[in-house]
This record gives structure tokens, C-alpha cells and sequence, in this order.
């Protein structure tokens, strides 16, 4: 299992928690803030152009959606003290 595309994900980001954001090594930058009891995640770093061709757009949306998904996690970890 040494070899899974996704083994590693964690080792992609970095969380600065003075700043409330997590960094992706591609340089994704998304920002925290805390609203009604929970963490409000939005990307502050400019984003991909999206392809004309729907089906490399669907992709890219896909792959976007995964890393916010991964940029929560890796922050609430932070904040549990996991990290």
C-alpha cells in the first residue's frame, strides 16, 4: 500500500494557527474563522482557471472539493492537537 496516490496528504499541508489558515503545498490557501459555535473554511489564494471543456471543469471541481475536505480535517486535527 506504499504506492496509494493519497497516502501521504497530511504531510501536503501546513496549518498556521496564528493566521487560521492551512496552506497546500500547491498554494491553496484556506482561511478559518470561528462563526456560531463552528469554523467557516474560504480560500484566500487565487484559485485555478476553470477549462472550457466540461468534463476537465467537472474534474478540477472534484479535485478542489477533495482538498477542501482535506483542508478541514487537517485543521480540526491542528485544533485537537493531533497534528
Amino acid at each position: 500500500m506504499a504506492n496509494h496516490p493519497n497516502r501521504n496528504w497530511r504531510s501536503k499541508w501546513t496549518v498556521d494557527p496564528s493566521a487560521c489558515t492551512a496552506t497546500h503545498q500547491s498554494g491553496i490557501v484556506v482561511q478559518y474563522t470561528f462563526n456560531n459555535g463552528g469554523w467557516d473554511g474560504k480560500v484566500i489564494s487565487q484559485l485555478p482557471d476553470m477549462p472550457a471543456d466540461i468534463k476537465e471543469s467537472q474534474k478540477l471541481a472534484n479535485h478542489l472539493a477533495k482538498m477542501m475536505r482535506e483542508a478541514g480535517d487537517i485543521y480540526k486535527e491542528h485544533l485537537d492537537g493531533r497534528s
